[in-house]
């Protein structure tokens, strides 16, 4: 990335203004990928732990502050800078926290998953 700046600079102090534009543009690729990639390992992270939670039978403590770490940094990661759109869309509304609460009679992700902040419309 470190060149990739340094290529930009050269560009507009030449005056290659459409060299300088790919460039941005290839800059604005790297950045979404390193942002898919965090939201990937939150959700592998995620995931895990869900998994532990149905094949065990039981939900440990730190199994839960994980849980919820996971879901509150995807949400966080997936909100573009301009807060009005995500990275990562799903149509209609996912309510896992209901899906949660259901299966494992914890009250507490349906207020944690409902928050006024976190509600995206996720699209596929």
């Amino acid at each position: 990335m470190t060149q990739e700046l340094l290529d930009l600079r050269r560009s507009l102090l030449e005056g290659r203004y459409e060299d300088a534009l790919l460039l941005v543009d290839e800059l604005e690729g790297m950045g979404k990928q390193a942002i898919l990639r965090n939201i990937e390992l939150f959700l592998v992270r995620l995931l895990v732990h869900l998994l532990k939670n149905q094949i065990e039978q039981r939900l440990a403590h730190s199994w839960l502050v994980s849980i919820s770490d996971s879901i509150l940094q995807i949400s966080k990661l997936n909100l573009r800078d301009n807060k009005t759109s995500y990275y990562i869309s799903i149509s209609g509304t996912i309510r896992p926290a209901t899906i949660l609460s259901q299966t494992s009679g914890l009250p507490t992700w349906t207020m944690l998953w409902r928050k006024p902040s976190f509600q995206p419309v996720w699209k596929p």
